[in-house]
């Protein structure tokens, strides 16, 4: 069960899907992930309670706002750190304005880095995390990328999560991780079992029966969420 001011922030932030852009013009915002995940984020969040967190592809900082408002429930004091090179000049730094009007922004370090420069430099001083989610650039390569570099800073027994769990991008960085990696997926079952069924067969022909029948039972709607070996 989500905290009520927790609920109410998501509530709020969901209740228009157009927001303040960096030129004073309202911008459309629908692309960001479902108010449903940003639940099941939260309380992913508040089980886990991960003190050394990051996300990159703030967008409109859903997720964001999601992780920052659970650590801060449960009174995580370290910084949470979200990546966008794209915040100004595609997002119009709607994300940023989101956090500033929410009171937010002194709880989260933003970088306009790439998450590949931003990881390589991270393990090259050792900084390790304890919760990833990644939701940038979904093409393969940076998507594998992406998987390979994070698993290089989260600490054993850490819990990465990707959006976009039915792209064959995040479903090749996934594989990744469990099959080389030794990875194990954290169940996340929100839906219906017909549902789901409906999801695997839809989605069989285009992902792999692999992945149809054993990783996608385990999202949450689109999350794939899972936790690194402990040493």
């Amino acid at each position: 069960m989500i905290p009520e001011r927790i609920q109410r922030e998501i509530d709020d932030f969901y209740s228009s899907s157009f927001k303040l852009g960096n030129d004073g013009a309202v911008e459309y915002r629908g692309g960001s992930p479902r108010k449903e995940e940003c639940e099941i984020l939260a309380d992913l969040v508040l089980r886990l309670k991960p003190t050394r967190t990051i996300d990159w592809g703030l967008g409109d900082a859903a997720v964001c706002i999601s992780i920052v408002l659970a650590k801060k429930h449960l009174g995580l004091g370290d910084r949470h750190i979200s990546l966008d090179p794209f915040q100004s000049s595609t997002s119009k730094d709607v994300g940023l304005i989101q956090l500033q009007n929410r009171n937010l922004a002194d709880d989260v370090e933003f970088l306009a880095d790439r998450s590949d420069d931003y990881l390589v430099a991270a393990a090259a001083k050792e900084n390790t995390f304890d919760f990833m989610f990644v939701d940038g650039d979904h093409s393969f390569g940076a998507k594998v990328a992406d998987a390979q570099l994070a698993d290089r800073v989260l600490r054993p027994g850490g819990v990465i999560a990707f959006h976009d769990g039915l792209f064959n991008s995040t479903a090749a960085a996934v594989q990744y991780l469990i099959k080389d990696r030794g990875y194990e997926l954290v169940r996340l079952d929100v839906e219906r079992r017909w549902k789901v069924r409906a999801r695997q067969i839809r989605h069989m022909r285009r992902l792999g029966t692999w992945y149809a029948f054993n990783v996608v039972p385990w999202l949450g709607i689109s999350i794939a969420c899972l936790k690194k070996p402990s040493e």
